[in-house]
């Protein structure tokens, strides 16, 4: 049993390592773009189609029209 427990907390070690080296570079990429877009930065490709497609106004959730014809 020892080797499994050694095995476990390794485990959960690397596992703590990793969700902390994600969450430091979303927050980098967060703050860059953030800033990007503050300084005035356009957004192109993907992200700009995305953005596009977002439905801004939504009809009432009882209507049967689609959203983008709203």
């Amino acid at each position: 049993m020892p080797g499994l427990a050694g095995a476990a907390a390794a485990q959960y070690a690397a596992a703590l390592r990793l969700t902390s080296a994600v969450d430091g570079a979303y927050d980098s990429e967060h703050a860059r773009v953030r800033g990007r877009l503050q300084a005035g930065a356009v957004l192109a490709g993907d992200a700009l189609k995305r953005w596009r497609a977002f439905p801004w106004t939504a009809p009432p959730a009882n209507s049967s029209t689609p959203w983008w014809r709203a």
